[in-house]
């Protein structure tokens, strides 16, 4: 997973307490109860510290791919890269989709383990991009050429909530109150 510290369209986003916990939590509560390992990036300490108590291993993100216009990709490259062993595959639960349910997860963790992929990406009913859930094999990640050109193999349709604005935030927590 994933997480600045700051945002560009909603400040602090990912430490906004959503339900009484700040939002990252939701999620990252969610994949620490899988059997795998996680791992927690972020470019803030007080993120990293909260993850690590929870029980993520943590990774402090370095200085050039801090800022707002930084791919997911070259994150995810680094993170692989600094790994003593390498993973076959490697999926990220976006921090600001809350309303991912465990099924969802359960489904792609099931494809990451058993079905040979190249990519892996969450879409909403109409099949545009949801990206609640991003996965590549290694090879597929490490060779990735435009970051801002996705081309999955597997297709899992998701209908959570990507948080961005004030408007989504206040939707998702409505409906996660009442599921």
């Amino acid at each position: 997973m994933i997480a600045k510290g700051s945002s560009v369209r909603l400040e602090g986003k990912n430490s906004l307490l959503f339900c009484g916990r700040p939002l990252f939590e939701w999620n990252l509560e969610k994949l620490l109860k899988l059997d795998i390992p996680v791992y927690f990036d972020s470019d803030d300490v007080t993120l990293l510290a909260r993850a690590k108590n929870m029980g993520a291993f943590v990774h402090k993100r370095p200085q050039n791919l801090c800022g707002h216009d930084v791919p997911s990709v070259s994150i995810f490259q680094e993170l692989v890269k600094g790994l003593s062993e390498k993973p076959k595959a490697i999926l990220n639960l976006q921090a600001n989709s809350p309303n991912c349910s465990k099924n969802i997860l359960e489904q792609c963790l099931a494809i990451a383990r058993h079905v040979p992929f190249r990519e892996l990406l969450t879409v909403y009913p109409d099949r545009s991009n949801n990206g609640s859930v991003w996965g590549f094999s290694i090879d597929r990640l490490m060779q990735y050429r435009d970051p801002y050109v996705h081309l999955p193999d597997v297709l899992i349709v998701d209908d959570s909530i990507d948080i961005h604005t004030i408007e989504d935030f206040e939707n998702a927590q409505r409906l996660f109150r009442i599921s």
